[in-house]
C-alpha cells in the first residue's frame, strides 16, 4: 500500500539528523585549576591502557614487516606515555639520570621501511597492509572513546573547558567518534556531524519566503503562488498552503545530498544560481509550459509525460497527476532536484544508471518512497527477456521494489551489472534503473568511502572506464561485485 509522507516528522527530528545532547555547561573561573587536576588524574588512568593498546599494534606491524608503521606508532605510544619502557627500548632510548636519551647511532640502524617479502605478491602485501590499518583504526577508536568518556566525566563534574578539550582530542584521533560528537553537542545530518548553531541556521533557511509568481504566469496562462529558498524557487497553480512544506522538503534534500557524502551543507554547489520548479494542473497549461520554458529536443513527447527538466535553463516542470495526493506532487520535485544536484556535484549525467539511481536513492531517503522515473514505464519486463511488455511485476510501485528485486535475484533473472553500467538513458529499462538504485543503496551503506571516490572520478574524468574503476576501487572483478550485491539484496530485501 502506498503511504503519504509527513514532512513535519522529518523536520521535527531536525532535518533528518541523529539527535545529540550536549552535557557541557560553563566552567566557573575559580574551577580552572581544579578542572585541570581532574583531567590529569583521569588521563593518568587512561593513558597506560591506551599505550598498551597501541603497543600491541606496533607488535603486529613488526611481525608483518611493516616497519614504517611500527616506528611511527611506537613514536605515538611515547606521546601517550613518555615512560613506556618497551617503546623507548624499541626506538633506541637509554634511561639516564637526566631522563631518556636516544642513542643516535643505534637509532640510525633501525628499520623504518615497510618490507614486502621477496616471494610475496603485491596483492598479498596490500591485504597485509589493509589488515594492519584496520587494527590501527580499532586502537584509534579505543583511544577516542576513552577521551570522550573522560570528557563526559569532566562535564558531569562541572569542568566544561576540560570537557571540551577532551572531545577535541577524541575527534583528532577519530573524526567520526559518535560519543565525542555528542558530548560536544554536535548533531548528525546524513553522515556529517555539525554544530548546533550551524544546524539552526540551515533549518531557518529551509523556511523560504513568498515571492511573486509573475516570472512564469504569462507563459503558462495561469496565476501562480510562489516561494523562494536559498537554492530553489517553487511555483504552483494549486493550493498555496502546501508550498511551505514542499520548499522545506527540497531544502532538506539539498542538505542531505551534501551531508550524506561529507560535504558541508552550507556549501553553495549551485554557484549562486537557483533551481526553478513549476507545477501546473491542466494539460493545456502543461503544453504551454513545455513550449515556452523547456529546452527539450522533443517537445511533443514531453507533453505526453508529466515532467520536464532543462539543465541549461536550470528549470523543472511538473504536471500534477489526477490523484493530486501531496506526495504525487512532491515526488517529481524531489526527483528533479536530485538530478540537478547530481549533475552539479558529481557530473552524473554521464552515467545513466548512476544519475537515475542517485535520484531514486535520495528521494526515497527523504520521503520513504518514489513515484517518478525518467524512463518508459510501459516496459516492465526484467532480466534477460528483453523489452517484455507488461510482465508480472509492476515496477512503477516503489513500495514493491525490494520484493521484486529479491525475487529476480533468487530467479537469477536480474540484468548483469556490467551491462547496466554501459546502458545510456535512451535505452535504460525501468527494472534495470531500479537495480541501479539498489546497487547505489548497497554502495552507500556498505562501501561508502570507495563509492564516494568513484563519484569523484566520475565527476573529474570525462571518459572514465566505470568497469575498470570499480574493479580497482573494490578490488574485485565486476562479476564478483555483482555477486556481492546479490548477496546483499537477498539479506536486505
Amino acid at each position: 500500500m502506498r503511504t503519504s509522507f509527513s514532512l513535519a516528522i522529518a523536520l521535527a527530528t531536525g532535518l533528518l539528523v541523529s539527535p545529540a545532547v550536549s552535557v557541557m555547561t560553563a566552567t566557573p573561573a575559580h574551577a580552572e585549576d581544579a578542572g585541570l587536576a581532574f583531567f590529569e588524574a583521569g588521563y593518568k588512568k587512561m593513558k597506560r591502557g591506551a599505550a598498551k593498546k597501541f603497543w600491541g599494534v606496533v607488535g603486529d606491524a613488526k611481525k608483518s614487516g611493516l616497519f614504517q608503521f611500527a616506528f611511527e606508532t611506537a613514536d605515538y605510544v611515547l606521546e601517550l606515555d613518555p615512560n613506556h619502557k618497551d617503546a623507548r627500548d624499541y626506538l633506541r632510548y637509554d634511561k639516564k639520570k637526566s631522563g631518556w636519551v636516544r642513542d643516535e647511532e643505534k637509532a640510525a640502524k633501525l628499520q623504518k621501511q615497510n618490507m614486502k617479502g621477496a616471494k610475496e605478491s603485491q596483492k598479498s602485501f596490500d591485504k597485509k597492509v589493509e589488515r594492519w590499518r584496520e587494527k590501527r583504526a580499532k586502537a584509534d577508536t579505543y583511544l577516542a572513546d576513552k577521551y570522550a568518556q573522560l570528557g563526559n566525566d569532566c562535564a558531569a563534574a562541572g569542568y566544561a573547558e576540560q570537557a571540551k578539550k577532551c572531545f577535541e582530542r577524541a575527534l583528532l584521533v577519530d573524526k567520526e567518534n559518535e560519543a565525542a560528537h555528542k558530548g560536544a553537542g554536535h548533531v548528525k545530518v546524513g553522515k556529517l556531524w555539525m554544530a548546533q548553531k550551524k544546524l539552526a541556521a540551515i533549518k531557518k533557511a529551509t523556511e523560504g519566503k513568498w515571492i511573486s509568481g509573475e516570472a512564469y504566469e504569462k507563459g503558462v496562462g495561469v496565476k501562480l503562488s510562489a516561494m523562494e529558498s536559498p537554492h530553489f524557487r517553487l511555483y504552483d497553480d494549486g493550493d498555496k498552503a502546501v508550498l511551505p512544506d514542499h520548499i522545506k522538503a527540497l531544502e532538506v534534500l539539498y542538505v542531505y545530498f551534501l551531508a550524506d557524502v561529507g560535504i558541508d551543507p552550507t556549501t553553495d554547489v549551485l554557484n549562486g544560481k537557483k533551481i526553478d520548479l513549476v507545477v501546473v494542473s491542466q494539460q493545456a497549461n502543461w503544453a504551454r509550459w513545455v513550449d515556452e520554458f523547456s529546452n527539450t529536443s522533443d517537445k511533443e513527447w514531453t507533453k505526453e509525460s508529466n515532467t520536464s527538466r532543462s539543465y541549461l535553463l536550470l528549470r523543472g516542470g511538473v504536471l500534477r497527476v489526477e490523484t493530486a495526493e501531496i506526495v504525487d506532487t512532491r515526488d517529481p520535485l524531489l526527483h528533479h532536484a536530485a538530478h540537478f544536484l547530481g549533475q552539479f556535484v558529481w557530473n552524473s549525467r554521464r552515467a545513466a544508471w548512476l544519475d537515475e539511481g542517485l535520484a531514486y536513492y535520495y528521494t526515497v531517503r527523504i520521503q520513504g518512497t518514489t513515484r517518478t522515473s525518467c524512463l518508459d514505464k510501459t516496459i516492465t519486463g526484467y532480466g534477460n527477456n528483453q523489452e517484455i511488455m507488461g510482465g508480472d511485476k509492476d515496477w512503477t510501485e516503489s513500495e514493491r521494489w525490494r520484493d521484486y528485486l529479491r525475487s529476480i535475484v533468487n530467479a537469477k533473472a536480474d540484468t548483469e551489472l556490467r551491462k547496466i553500467l554501459l546502458t545510456p538513458l535512451s535505452t535504460l529499462r525501468l527494472p534495470d534503473s531500479i537495480k541501479a538504485w539498489a546497487v547505489v543503496t548497497w554502495l552507500m551503506e556498505k562501501k561508502r568511502e570507495k563509492f564516494i571516490a568513484f563519484l569523484k572520478l566520475t565527476r573529474d574524468e570525462k571518459d572514465l572506464d566505470q568497469d575498470a574503476t570499480l574493479k580497482q576501487l573494490l578490488g574485485k572483478e565486476i562479476e564478483d561485485i555483482d555477486e556481492d550485491w546479490r548477496a546483499y539484496a537477498r539479506r536486505a530485501f
